[in-house]
């Protein structure tokens, strides 16, 4: 089993931290390839782990897909930076000194701050008015 191999299309996603939405990213691992063609039916799946950073920023955190697509969600009022790394794994397997594992790639997940208007609720409909009023006339 020969080395398989993937590059990523960025390594520095940006998202607003107001949008938590799930975002999905289509082949941010691309060139994907499991090695020569007498290996092509093995499938693969691919390893994301935090390295550094805010690991708090996701509700859902990044993994991608055999397909490439990187996907995560954003958790409300979180902003700042996370560090992944990735590998893909082929199903190859080990035997007579095959690889199945590819070289570690990084990237970085950054939540932008968005300044929001600020806001304030009213806790009685009545208020009171301390002080003297002018005469009525």
């Amino acid at each position: 089993n020969d080395q398989p191999s993937f590059l990523l299309k960025t390594s520095n996603i940006s998202v607003l931290e107001n949008d938590l939405q799930p975002h999905s990213f289509p082949a941010f691992a691309f060139n994907i390839s499991t090695g020569p063609p007498n290996e092509i039916d093995q499938t693969v799946t691919f390893n994301v782990s935090f390295v550094s950073g805010n690991a708090s920023l996701f509700s859902a955190a990044p993994r991608i897909f055999a397909n490439g697509t990187l996907s995560f969600t954003v958790d409300k009022d979180q902003a700042g930076r996370a560090t992944y790394e990735v590998i893909m794994q082929d199903s190859g397997g080990t035997e007579r000194f095959g690889i199945d594992l590819s070289v570690v790639l990084q990237f970085d997940v950054v939540v932008e701050f968005v300044n929001q208007a600020p806001g304030f609720a009213l806790v009685r409909d009545r208020v009171s008015v301390l002080g003297r009023l002018p005469p009525r006339q």
